[in-house]
């Protein structure tokens, strides 16, 4: 489907970024506990660092919206 050419506004833009990081969050500290429970130090470990970057980015997002509204 074709997308118009239509101004969205900012706060429904922050909403559904912050909506789609804490989803990606959950997700990544569910694969971190699987992987702890399977002794996968490798992937725990990955997941260290993309908990840290989501949780990072979404308190930039949380930050902006505060200052900004």
């Amino acid at each position: 489907e074709k997308l118009k050419n239509e101004k969205i506004e900012d706060d429904i833009v922050f909403d559904n970024l912050i909506a789609d990081y804490e989803l990606l969050l959950n997700k990544v500290i569910k694969i971190k506990e699987l992987a702890d429970e399977q002794n996968e130090y490798a992937t725990s470990s990955l997941m260290d660092n993309y908990i840290i970057s989501y949780s990072k980015i979404l308190h930039r997002f949380k930050c902006t919206i505060k200052f900004a509204w």
